[in-house]
């Protein structure tokens, strides 16, 4: 618990415990009274009454990452947790080096393009408004990001078309078209013939 004091009229203090983990019930109540320690034997002190009663709402850890790999874009999406208005995103190396932190307002975040090739991990945590605690932060996703051909490595000599590889990659995708049809074939390496 982490206990926190707040100053009350510039006289006294009005001190509260938050609890760091709730366990995974749905909602809570929660009341508040004001006591005196038992340890002052000078003065009569009476206690005062409950407090309202509060309900909170524990979010969940998010979870059940997918990723959505489309021509132009990563979308990683994770089911929806009841009472979030927000969730943030943050992006580390697989150092630990944060590289990018997000909040986003639905439960889908594209990959930056913008982010360099290489091994990263992706957490995201639940936010909700007054009378939620926030999710605790997700397990960890790694993905790669795989770097870009260099456009001008494409080379077609006769019927061999040649480009430059990328490293850690081991299938490339080349895809045909012309004024009536086209299609796409998955290679391995950095070469293919190309039938006409």
């Amino acid at each position: 618990t982490t206990i926190v004091t707040i100053p009350s009229n510039g006289e006294e203090e009005i001190t509260y415990a938050l609890l760091e983990e709730f366990p995974s019930y749905d909602e809570y109540s929660i009341r508040v009274k004001a006591i005196h320690p038992s340890t002052d034997t000078k003065y009569v002190y009476l206690e005062s009454e409950w407090s309202h009663s509060l309900t909170i709402y524990p979010l969940s850890q998010v979870a059940n990452f997918t990723i959505h790999n489309g021509q132009d874009q990563s979308i990683i999406r994770w089911d929806t947790v009841e009472y979030a208005t927000y969730y943030t995103v943050k992006i580390t190396t697989t150092d630990g080096l944060e590289v990018k932190q997000e909040d986003v307002y639905v439960n889908e975040y594209k990959i930056p393009e913008e982010l360099n090739a290489g091994e990263y991990h992706l957490q995201v945590m639940a936010h909700g408004e007054d009378n939620t605690i926030d999710g605790t932060i997700s397990e960890v996703l790694s993905f790669t990001k795989i770097g870009s051909i260099n456009p001008s490595s494409v080379k077609l000599t006769g019927n061999l078309l040649t480009f430059e590889s990328v490293i850690g990659v081991e299938e490339y995708q080349i895809y045909y078209e012309n004024e009536i049809d086209s299609y796409s074939s998955i290679v391995t390496g950095n070469s293919s013939q190309v039938g006409l």
